[in-house]
């Protein structure tokens, strides 16, 4: 009896020894499950943070990108219309702000006619960097309007423009050929009914800008989104009544209220040749900077790529780690 009462106290001794020496080679496997977590953790650690910088300046030189790229917006104010009014008051106004604008020829507008400008007024702005471009009128064939124009500025001693004004619901999309045949590059569209395209965009050889009042409700909403996207815009100012009507104060707290944008020089009031030079620097400009861009994308792209594959090793070693 006495016998059997030893062996069972040797029994629970060695099933204790062993549960011990369980508890021993557990709580050394996790020491170690945990330093070598740890040591995996050490080396990653330093990998992901520059990852994470890497994506970082991705993202970040992708938005300065395109804020920076997009362009000055550029403005025409186009007036339909040679009054008096032009010299005696719109002209001073626009020269003591350094604006230059674009007059519109057409039949019944030209230098000399009665109650115009005078050609002698007209020179004068042409030499203060001001443009002329015709205004299309109905009734005749295309080619037969533009040959009776281009021989009426003949005789006036006028060069002709490339810039060709369609009043609202006048563009005719199926002219385009003879309009290019005729020399013009630049086609402007009045009103809503305008040729759905981007502002300032160019489409089979011609330049498509829109056209609205200088004075109509939503003006200084189109300004904005106008300089937001770096766009182009015309906008037309008559001396007759209408909602194109120019008037004295409302004229003037819109040039004040674009000299803000024009002073950091995201917004420029020129005419359309100065427009379509600045429209092909900005072009030219922008390519450089998004193959810049692109190149230096793909260099960080491809960073990223190889820091994850390292990523991936040393966690694929800690995974292998656990399961041994």
């Amino acid at each position: 009896m006495k016998e059997k009462k030893i062996w069972g106290w040797i029994s629970m001794g060695a099933l204790c020894l062993l549960l011990l020496i369980g508890l021993l080679i557990v709580g050394i496997q996790d020491r170690e499950s945990k330093q070598h977590r740890a040591l995996v953790l050490h080396q990653a650690e330093p990998l992901e943070r520059q990852r994470d910088e890497l994506i970082a300046r991705r993202d970040r030189l992708e938005r300065e990108y395109y804020d920076q790229n997009l362009g000055q917006a550029t403005e025409q104010l186009l007036f339909l219309e040679l009054d008096p009014l032009l010299m005696e008051e719109v002209f001073p106004k626009l020269q003591e702000r350094q604006i230059t604008g674009v007059l519109g020829l057409y039949a019944d507008n030209f230098p000399g006619d009665e109650g115009k400008l005078s050609p002698e007024e007209l020179q004068n702005l042409l030499d203060a960097g001001w443009e002329i471009c015709l205004v299309y009128q109905e009734g005749e064939s295309f080619s037969a309007w533009d040959k009776a124009m281009t021989e009426r500025l003949r005789r006036e001693g006028l060069s002709k423009p490339d810039t060709l004004y369609f009043p609202e619901n006048s563009y005719d999309p199926t002219l385009e050929a003879q309009i290019l045949s005729c020399g013009y590059r630049t086609v402007v569209q009045f009103g809503k009914n305008r040729m759905k395209t981007q502002d300032g965009n160019a489409v089979d050889g011609l330049w498509f800008i829109g056209a609205d009042p200088w004075n109509y409700a939503g003006v200084k909403d189109s300004l904005t989104d106008l300089v937001r996207t770096g766009g182009e815009h015309c906008y037309t100012v008559r001396f007759s009544a209408g909602r194109e009507e120019y008037e004295t104060i409302p004229f003037v707290n819109m040039l004040d209220f674009v000299e803000t944008f024009r002073k950091n020089e995201s917004l420029v009031i020129t005419g359309f040749a100065r427009a379509w030079e600045l429209h092909d620097s900005n072009q030219n400009r922008q390519k450089a900077a998004e193959e810049a861009w692109r190149q230096e994308d793909r260099e960080l792209q491809q960073q990223i790529m190889e820091l994850n594959q390292q990523l991936h090793e040393i966690y694929g070693q800690w995974k292998g780690g656990n399961d041994d």
